[in-house]
């Protein structure tokens, strides 16, 4: 028990802190529609940032 909570707390960690992320949005047919690059940002931060007002658009950011 203590090692999954260990694990979790690590997990959590290393996914809120800042770095590069980058932001891909495809159309619905799978082609690239636009790609961004945040810098020095946590994963929410980038997920705020990545979105599309575009219809069949889809944004994710990894």
């Amino acid at each position: 028990m203590k090692k999954l909570v260990l694990i979790s707390i690590i997990f959590i960690g290393l996914s809120s802190c800042k770095k590069d992320r980058v932001c891909t949005c495809t159309n619905q047919d799978g082609s690239i529609a636009a790609q961004a690059t945040y810098i020095n940002v946590t994963k929410k931060e980038a997920k705020t940032y990545c979105v599309s007002s575009g219809q069949g658009v889809t944004c994710t950011v990894k």
